[in-house]
C-alpha cells in the first residue's frame, strides 16, 4: 500500500478498525501508514510511530545491542583466550621448571643417599679397623706386659748369675791365693825337708785339704 493509499485509508492498517468521519487516524512517521490510537505511539508533537515500526526499531536496536554485545564478548573471549594461552604457557613453563627442580632434587637425594651409604661403609670399615687395632693393641700390651715380666725375671736371673759369678770369681781368687799360699808353704816344707827333716813328719802336720793340694801327680808324699 502506497502513501496515498495510507492517507486515504479509513481503517487502521493493523487491526482494520474504521476511523471516525472526522478522523484519518494517526500516520506513522516511518511507514506513513495510518493506525488507530491503539497501535501508534506518540514520540513527539504530532509525531507518531506505529507499533510495527516501533517493534522493528526495538528489534533493530536489540540486534545492534546484541551484535555489540557479541562483538564485545568476542573481543573479551579473544582477550581471555589470549590470557588463558599466556597462563597456560606460563603454567607449562612452571611445570617444566618444577620437573627440572624435581629431577635435580631427585639427583641430589640419590647423591646424598649414595654418599650416606659410602660414609656408612667407610664408618663400618673404620670400626672394623679400630676394633682390629684395639685387639692388636691389647695383644701387644699383653705381650709387652709378659715381656716386661720376663725381662724383669731375666734381669733378676742375670743379677743372680752375676752375683754367683762374682762369688765364684771371688772364690777362685781366694783359691788361687790359697794355692799360692800353700805353694809357698810347700816350698818351705821342701826346704825344710831338704835341710834334713822327713817329709812324712811334716806332711802329717797338715790338714786334709793341704794334704790333697800337696799331692804331687797323684802320689802321696808320705810314700817318698
Amino acid at each position: 500500500m502506497d502513501n496515498d493509499e495510507g492517507q486515504n485509508s479509513k481503517k487502521c492498517s493493523l487491526c482494520k478498525k474504521s476511523f471516525g468521519l472526522m478522523s484519518k487516524g494517526k500516520e506513522c512517521k516511518d511507514c506513513k501508514k495510518h493506525f488507530c490510537n491503539d497501535h501508534v505511539t506518540c514520540i513527539g508533537e504530532k509525531i507518531f510511530l506505529c507499533i510495527i515500526c516501533e517493534m522493528e526499531g526495538i528489534k533493530s536496536q536489540t540486534r545492534t545491542v546484541i551484535w555489540d554485545d557479541i562483538e564485545r564478548i568476542n573481543n573479551e573471549t579473544k582477550e581471555i583466550s589470549e590470557e588463558l594461552a599466556k597462563i597456560e604457557k606460563e603454567k607449562q613453563e612452571k611445570i617444566c621448571e618444577i620437573e627440572k627442580i624435581e629431577r635435580f632434587l631427585l639427583e641430589q637425594r640419590n647423591l646424598i643417599e649414595d654418599s650416606e651409604k659410602n660414609l656408612q661403609n667407610e664408618l663400618d670399615e673404620l670400626k672394623k679397623k679400630t676394633e682390629k687395632a684395639r685387639k692388636a693393641f691389647e695383644e701387644a700390651n699383653n705381650i709387652l706386659e709378659i715381656n716386661n715380666t720376663t725381662e724383669k725375671e731375666y734381669l733378676e736371673q742375670i743379677e743372680e748369675l752375676q752375683d754367683k759369678i762374682l762369688q765364684i770369681e771371688g772364690q777362685t781368687i781366694s783359691e788361687k791365693e790359697r794355692k799360692q799360699q800353700y805353694g809357698l808353704e810347700y816350698e818351705n816344707f821342701n826346704r825344710k825337708i831338704r835341710s834334713g827333716l822327713k817329709k812324712g813328719q811334716l806332711f802329717n802336720l797338715l790338714c786334709e785339704r793341704c794334704k790333697k793340694l800337696l799331692n804331687i801327680d797323684g802320689e802321696d808324699i808320705t810314700t817318698k
